[in-house]
């Protein structure tokens, strides 16, 4: 086994689940927002999934892949959101 550094740069990390075998979500901090973004196992293929001041992290996935449920303060107060 090798192991890769998926990130780099000063941005701060909250949270990590694996999506399928080759692809990872987590949050991450870019600026002053919070968000969550998805990369290849690898670490290439960098996409953003969420993109508002609200602090998106702790991601989990469904078995399949097909679904995140993170924790946000989008409303106001902290909830889990699909």
């Amino acid at each position: 086994n090798q192991i890769l550094q998926i990130t780099s740069g000063k941005n701060d990390s909250q949270g990590v689940a694996w999506l399928d075998n080759e692809r990872i979500v987590f949050g991450s901090q870019t600026n002053d927002s919070w968000d969550l973004w998805t990369a290849g196992a690898g670490g290439g293929d960098l996409r953003q999934l969420t993109n508002d001041a609200a602090f998106d992290t702790d991601p989990a996935a469904s078995p399949d892949g097909k679904f995140v449920v993170f924790s946000s303060n989008r409303a106001g107060i902290y909830n889990l959101w699909r």
